[in-house]
């Protein structure tokens, strides 16, 4: 089966046209924006678009995480479509607000809604300015709207999208300095943010993590449903990132205006430094060194002690790892992550790849690597496809990626 397989792969893929992606190697954007809203306390995400794109939101992060996810719908249908959603909109705010009386609400918009071009941004101020006169201004909460059409771009943008849009709309003009650096941990899963966070308490860091999904989307086991989870960062929090000492964002590809770091710096004057993603050797150090020469704080003793048994295990590996050619495929910083560890353990990557990545992904790859003299086949906007085709070209052992 897997000869006829390999067999019509490969002839399809001679007729295949550069502009069609078969089996895409990427999620959508609006569920990177849904995944980033997740992480901010007392929030709940209304999707703008079809019924359809928020179930199937709910049901793909609920069987990932295994925790119960509420995406709430405009749920646009062909009326919509043809005169507009303005009145599915504010329907769906105000059926949010009064079962769920968040602190904020996401506005995420899909496919649909920017298709037909509703001006979600006047929506929602009109919206506001009516629930504003009618309650007296008393618990009326954050709206933000996000563009997310899922026809462009992946979830690492619309993940980025989605905090660039929080900080847009919710960070206030610089009042006293607090003392705390603010740091955007990137993509990564709850137990990654709950790591991060104890490294930073544990050096004595005061700080703001944006998204912290570390009890939002892996919550203890309780006695009753709460339909929002607790945890979160704070929007109190956010509004004073203006206030931070600095900010230290993670993943190669938040530059220009997906970066929350540079429209800080830019907006409010606080210092941004952009590294990668903290996995492996190199990019651990350079996060810990960034926190470090920013608030003065030493690394304690653990950390330097888990660094050398990490140093332990890499040599005790090097001699099974050392020249395995893998193909390492997904979102764009997981990648250079992931790769940057291979090459450190030895490893000579042949094919990198991810469905999306943006104008300097490729060069990034080509630094990670260089080091090393390989010269691995990069695929940016890659489908899997794309990827069989390389794998099988160029002799691949085995595979690093995403398995759903």
């Amino acid at each position: 089966m897997s000869a006829i397989y390999r067999k019509k792969t490969l002839r399809l893929e001679e007729s295949k046209p550069a502009v069609v992606a078969v089996n895409p190697c990427k999620m959508c954007e609006p569920i990177g924006a849904v995944f980033a809203l997740k992480g901010v306390a007392d929030t709940m995400v209304l999707l703008h678009g079809s019924q359809g794109c928020a179930t199937y939101m709910r049901r793909h992060m609920a069987g990932h995480f295994n925790e119960p996810i509420d995406v709430a719908s405009s749920s646009l249908s062909e009326k919509g479509a043809v005169y507009g959603g303005e009145a599915n909109l504010v329907q769906g705010l105000r059926n949010v607000i009064k079962s769920y009386r968040p602190a904020l609400i996401g506005v995420v918009t899909g496919c649909l809604a920017e298709t037909i071009g509703d001006d979600v941004p006047r929506i929602i101020k009109e919206f506001e300015q009516e629930i504003a006169d009618a309650t007296n201004a008393t618990n009326v909460p954050y709206i933000v709207p996000v563009s997310t059409p899922s026809y462009r771009g992946s979830q690492s943008e619309g993940f980025r999208v989605a905090l660039r849009s929080l900080v847009e709309r919710l960070v206030s003009p610089a009042g006293n300095p607090n003392g705390k650096i603010n740091v955007i941990p990137g993509d990564c899963s709850p137990a990654d943010a709950r790591y991060i966070k104890d490294l930073l308490d544990r050096t004595g860091v005061a700080y703001t993590l944006l998204p912290d999904v570390s009890e939002t989307l892996d919550a203890p086991m309780h006695d009753s449903f709460r339909p929002i989870p607790e945890g979160g960062t704070a929007v109190e929090e956010i509004e004073s990132m203006s206030d931070a000492l600095a900010t230290v964002e993670c993943g190669g590809s938040a530059s220009g205006e997906m970066s929350v770091a540079g429209f800080l710096e830019r907006s409010y004057g606080v210092p941004g430094r952009v590294i990668g993603l903290p996995i492996g050797l190199a990019n651990t150090d350079r996060f810990l060194e960034a926190v470090t020469e920013l608030t003065g704080r030493p690394v304690p003793d653990r950390y330097m002690n888990e660094r050398g048994r990490l140093l332990d295990a890499m040599v005790d590996a090097h001699k099974v790892l050392f020249g395995r050619r893998p193909a390492i495929y997904g979102e764009a910083d997981l990648v250079e992550g992931i790769t940057t560890l291979a090459v450190e353990m030895g490893m000579e990557p042949a094919v990198i790849a991810t469905g999306g990545g943006d104008a300097g992904f490729a060069g990034r790859i080509e630094r990670i690597v260089g080091e090393r003299g390989a010269r691995p086949v990069i695929i940016p906007e890659a489908d899997f496809r794309e990827i069989h085709r390389q794998v099988v070209a160029n002799e691949v052992e085995f595979l690093i990626g995403n398995s759903s």
